[in-house]
């Protein structure tokens, strides 16, 4: 189902005219390495840098400052006024706002973070993150130590089975985990093993009688209730912890199925080039998992560090703000870093190991220079035969018109393509059965929340709104902005990403690092600062997810397909090269809808959607607290909004997996390395 996800590489071209790193000198080798490894290090400090001034200027750019809320104070005495002005000083309040910004780098690392002045008043920042950060670092480790072994078990078996029926069942299982709102799927498990059957708790961190127990060795709860010998501590703990866990596992899975999977594919083919670049991967997934991690805190009311971020850009307290995104910031840069790091040991000791094998590829000889892997594991010798050539090259646009009719007809696209067709037939009818005003009126009178009757036949939600009228009505945006606004950015950003390639490779550089610096800070918390900045508005909202498929998507066309075409002059072999990117380019762009339309859904569940518009995560949000005594009021968006996710995937994984043999058969082109078509 999702492997357009899940390898880049499948489709490798080889020859030996185009070797990666000489090792022929070992000490040249190493030099080398060593000088890569530095310039990595560079990179990482100038990142944190422009991060860093970054976040200070958005942050510094909300609409009230951190002294107005604090002469916002009905009681100020001459004693406080005296501190805020204190406060002034100390933080260059007077000063130009470059200043301000060396203030705050001085006071950061001399540990003073500010205080509070709204989530917990009066309070360091500092000891307010301590506090509630190992909660979500033991909900992740946690939720990461459910996941490994069904993800490693599952990703080795997909690898060695790859293209099989077993193959594509955990390509399927994983797509399931990758596109489900898991907070939706949290509710649902709520609903039935805390309410229904009453075997697990449905929220918080510890019970009532429990919420003084303090963690001071690790700040982990399970860990220290072992340590110390508290077992009905721990066994509370878990009792709380293994429901929002197993989801977040989920959501784990679906990323590291997929990245293993593709290890073993690789190694079964003898493919010794590993992706070592890796910044936009990491970014989606940074990216994937803070969305679900604070839904997941927010659904089932962890009282983590995700929820501490709402509550700080709900209350515009800048100074934990700012510290709550450096955080993000910090961690993000650092991860993307050892990943590269570790990448690029990895290839270096593969390649002293086997100096005989080229970047990505096999020793070849002079005579076998097209190699074509259709599947890594048997690659085919092509030897430019005429008969091979009439063959590949033979009726070439018949051969790509039938390609695609066929694709169409493929079951996954047809299955696909019918879930869109339910979704725009609701976007259509909802104007026709329901009017817009009367779904957004606000009447305290009408209790709401009542089952279906010959009126509503889905039944009400708050103040006796009709929930089949506003599920057909929050259908609209969502497939008729959202959807085709992804797609068409994100070929335009692929396209445009490509185009930036020339023969300047300080040039490129140059463009890649800025691409870079504008996807600086992933993370859903900036999302929702943007939109404090900016207001709740529709336009603005999608505005900012266009913004965001857009230069994704744009660093993905440079990285991905343009630093492909750099080594070659041939205009029709670059065209055959792009060709072989149809795949890539189809499915990267039906990879960042979903999760655009993921952003969207979120960013209302978070409370911070257009009030004045109908959102399925508006509806969600609001019927979030009744999901026990009024189910349908969130039941019925949730299905709605799995059926638009399922449709995309399934075109996506279809259309990709057939694309991706089209390519496969016509392009002979020189040799692409496995690292360069990595999502880089």
């Amino acid at each position: 189902m999702v492997n357009f996800m899940e390898n880049s590489n499948d489709k490798l071209m080889t020859s030996d005219n185009d070797v990666g790193l000489t090792l022929a000198d070992p000490s040249q080798g190493s030099k080398k390495f060593v000088i890569n490894l530095l310039l990595r290090f560079a990179g990482f400090i100038g990142l944190m840098l422009v991060g860093l001034i970054f976040t200070f200027i958005i942050v510094r750019s909300l609409p009230s400052d951190p002294w107005t809320i604090m002469l916002g104070d009905s009681n100020l005495t001459d004693s406080k006024l005296a501190y805020i002005e204190s406060q002034k000083l100390k933080w260059g309040y007077y000063e130009p706002l470059i200043v301000q910004f060396l203030y705050f780098i001085r006071n950061m690392l001399t540990g003073d973070w500010g205080p509070s002045l709204v989530v917990q008043k009066n309070s360091p920042v500092f000891e307010i993150i301590q506090a509630r950060g190992p909660r979500t670092s033991e909900f992740l480790m946690f939720s990461l130590l459910l996941a490994l072994p069904v993800s490693i078990g599952l990703g080795i078996l997909s690898g060695k089975k790859k293209g099989t029926w077993i193959d594509r069942i955990i390509l399927g299982f994983a797509g399931v985990c990758f596109i489900i709102p898991l907070s939706t799927f949290g509710m649902v498990l709520q609903y039935f093993f805390a309410i229904k059957w009453d075997l697990l708790d449905a929220t918080l961190y510890q019970s009532p009688m429990f919420i003084t127990y303090d963690p001071n060795i690790t700040g982990f709860r399970l860990l220290d209730s072992l340590l110390k010998g508290d077992f009905h501590i721990f066994t509370d703990t878990l009792a709380h912890l293994i429901l929002p866990s197993s989801v977040l596992a989920a959501g784990w899975t679906a990323v590291l199925l997929i990245s293993i999977r593709r290890i073993v594919i690789l190694l079964k083919s003898k493919n010794l080039h590993f992706p070592s670049r890796n910044y936009i991967r990491t970014f989606l997934v940074f990216l994937y998992m803070s969305v679900i991690t604070v839904s997941l805190e927010t659904t089932f009311n962890l009282n983590g560090s995700g929820m501490l971020t709402i509550a700080a850009i709900n209350s515009q307290d800048f100074f934990l703000i700012l510290a709550l995104v450096i955080r993000n910031l910090f961690f993000f840069q650092l991860t993307a870093f050892i990943v590269d790091i570790v990448g690029s040991i990895v290839q270096f000791i593969m390649e002293r190991k086997y100096p005989s094998s080229s970047a990505g590829g096999f020793s070849v000889s002079a005579d076998a220079h097209k190699y074509v892997f259709s599947d890594p594991s048997e690659p085919k010798l092509f030897n430019g035969s005429s008969q091979q050539n009439s063959k590949i090259g033979e009726n070439e646009k018949h051969h790509v018109s039938w390609s695609w009719k066929s694709m169409l007809l493929r079951p996954g696209v047809l299955i696909g393509v019918f879930l869109l067709l339910i979704c725009t037939v609701m976007a259509i009818s909802a104007p026709i059965f329901f009017d817009f005003i009367e779904l957004n009126l606000i009447d305290i009178t009408t209790p709401g929340w009542a089952p279906h009757d010959e009126n509503h036949l889905l039944g009400t939600a708050k103040f006796g709104r009709d929930v089949l009228g506003r599920t057909l009505w929050g259908t609209r945006i969502p497939i008729g902005i959202i959807l085709p606004l992804s797609i068409i950015l994100g070929i335009i950003g692929f396209l445009l990403g490509f185009l930036c390639i020339g023969k300047m490779p300080f040039l490129d550089r140059c463009v890649d690092y800025l691409l870079k610096m504008f996807l600086v800070i992933p993370g859903i918390s900036i999302f929702i600062i943007y939109i404090a900045i900016l207001g709740p508005t529709t336009t603005r909202i999608i505005t900012l997810i266009g913004g965001f498929v857009f230069l994704t998507s744009m660093m993905l066309g440079h990285r991905a397909i343009g630093e492909n075409l750099r080594k070659y002059n041939s205009r029709r072999l670059k065209a055959r090269i792009l060709k072989s990117f149809i795949p890539q380019i189809f499915a990267f762009s039906l990879i960042l809808s979903i999760l655009a339309e993921s952003l969207l859904f979120n960013i209302g569940f978070l409370g911070f959607g257009d009030p004045t518009m109908i959102f399925w995560g508006n509806d969600i949000q609001y019927a979030r607290g009744k999901i026990y005594s009024a189910p349908w009021a969130a039941g019925w968006p949730m299905l709605a909004c799995y059926i638009l996710l399922i449709g995309i995937v399934s075109i996506g994984s279809s259309g990709y997996s057939y694309l991706g043999q089209l390519s496969s058969s016509e392009t002979t082109s020189p040799k692409i390395p496995a690292n360069d078509l990595a999502l880089d």
